[in-house]
């Protein structure tokens, strides 16, 4: 069985700092996990906010689109073999599911 995959450092610290700024109570809750699971559990709050912003950062619905079909191929990948997208959250992402 080959290596599990391992994020950069730099992309949980990256995750780390989305959560706790744009979703402050999640971050706190999230601080009561069990080390081990609590990488994950920021990873997964982070995409939940990036596909949140969806909305906001996009006026257009084909562009909304074009932006959850990007997401969707990304978190493909990041439950597959390879290396996933060179993105923090899809980073973090992919060591959890796998």
């Amino acid at each position: 069985m080959p290596d599990p995959y391992r994020a950069p450092e730099t992309s949980h610290r990256y995750v780390l700092d989305l959560v706790r700024a744009a979703d402050r109570e999640r971050f706190l809750g999230a601080l009561f996990a069990p080390e081990p699971r609590r990488a994950g559990l920021l990873a997964l709050l982070a995409f939940d906010h990036e596909l949140a912003r969806t909305r906001i950062v996009t006026r257009e619905s084909m562009l909304a689109r074009i932006r959850l079909q990007w997401w969707r191929e990304a978190v493909a990948e990041a439950a597959g073999r390879g290396r996933p997208r060179a993105q923090p959250i899809v980073e973090s992402l992919s060591e959890t599911v796998r």
